[in-house]
């Protein structure tokens, strides 16, 4: 059984003296005049089969991670502690050298992990054969050091050689559990230094990405999930990655503020979620990837609620009824900085809202009642609104 914290609605910490959408609740003939609500479901019917196939589509690529390392980096392990599948007990594909073996994933075979001999058993013909590969096939490589034993020269020339080749290189510092801690230094010191003297044995640059963890102890994994989510993202393989890896919270928060920041810049009058088309293709898209993340096929009865129930329902419209008081319109007609400040803040805190609603409803297994749903949506996007109301962009 596995246990799921609800933050937004268990936390202890209170977003306000009160709830700024029960105080402001009233019914304005002007206001309703003026916000058209009644257009969400119709733009989410004719959005959802659109968002649906781009993210199929998504998932039906191929996706080739591959692993370089010594034979005790732990790059099986590493593989483990990410996916939960135990690659090399796997048979390989047929017909590939045995310089490169690929493994396919059981239950996800468009994604493979090609892995290498160790880093100090190849001579220069196999090392060639293997950088061609990589040239040519590979989507990331996982450059995987031995934290207890330290980057050696074989390392460096094999990363300069990879990112000569262009394809993206994450340095993944592994069994920093058993990494030897001096005596006189702090955990901290000791792990400041250790991420140094690596960064410097390998030439690292600011820009080149390196993430200390633990196979064993799992320490670390989810911030190397999302890193590599973001790389692969620019190549629209970051669904499939999140699909794939067990602890995708990382992940999804990221797609969360990334749809947030865009929200903000997509904010305009009328309300989003009313007639704004972008926007709620934004938002349809992004509950359908988080769906799809965790491992469910969205259908339009499990979505839409997510706009109709949600963003453009009772709670919606009390969200952006508390955005036009934060600002302080209180009856008449717009005013410029008034539409302007309030439709961009209400766009992204509904976004961030109806995110953090999606992840929690897919995260439990679609058990969570609407009713919850909705209190996830209003306590996220009141948090979001009075954390930004004086921001002019969202990060």
């Amino acid at each position: 059984m596995v246990t799921v914290d609800l933050p937004y609605l268990h936390e202890t910490r209170k977003l306000g003296s009160e709830s700024m959408t029960t105080d402001f609740v009233s019914t304005d003939p002007t206001f309703e005049n003026q916000v058209d609500f009644s257009r969400a479901e119709e733009n989410a019917e004719q959005l959802f089969d659109e968002e649906a196939k781009k993210a199929q589509s998504a998932l039906q690529q191929r996706l080739v991670i591959s692993l370089l390392g010594s034979v005790n980096s732990g790059k099986s392990k590493l593989i483990n502690a990410m996916t939960g599948c135990k690659y090399a007990d796997v048979k390989p594909i047929a017909g590939w050298t045995k310089e490169v073996q690929l493994f396919p994933i059981p239950h996800m075979p468009n994604i493979m992990i090609a892995d290498t001999p160790g880093l100090e058993d190849v001579n220069s013909d196999v090392s060639a054969r293997t950088e061609k590969f990589i040239e040519k096939d590979a989507d990331i490589v996982l450059l995987v050091v031995n934290a207890d034993v330290g980057a050696t020269r074989p390392y460096r020339d094999t990363l300069a050689n990879m990112k000569a080749s262009g394809r993206p290189v994450v340095v993944v510092l592994n069994k920093m559990d058993l990494a030897t801690q001096q005596d006189d230094d702090t955990p901290e010191e000791w792990r400041r230094i250790k991420l140094s003297d690596t960064r410097q044995r390998l030439g690292l640059t600011p820009d080149d990405l390196m993430f200390p963890v633990s196979a064993r102890t799992l320490d670390g994994i989810p911030q190397l999930n999302a890193g590599i989510a973001t790389i692969l993202a620019e190549n629209g393989k970051d669904l499939l990655f999140a699909k794939l890896v067990r602890d995708k919270d990382a992940i999804i928060d990221k797609w969360i503020w990334g749809a947030t920041g865009i929200a903000f810049g997509l904010g305009v009058i009328p309300l989003p979620f009313s007639d704004s088309i972008p926007l709620t293709a934004l938002q349809v898209g992004l509950a359908i990837r988080i769906a799809n993340a965790y491992g469910v096929e969205a259908t339009r009865r499990d979505i839409l609620p997510f706009i109709t129930e949600i963003a453009a329902g009772r709670v919606g419209k009390m969200l952006f009824r508390a955005a036009l008081k934060l600002f302080g319109w209180v009856g008449g007609p717009w005013g410029e900085a008034i539409a302007a400040g309030t439709a961009g803040l209400t766009a992204a805190s509904m976004t961030f809202g109806l995110g953090q609603a999606a992840k929690i409803y897919y995260q439990t297994g679609m058990k969570t009642s609407m009713e919850d749903l909705q209190e996830v949506f209003r306590q996220a996007a009141e948090e979001f609104m009075r954390e930004n109301k004086n921001k002019r962009s969202v990060n």
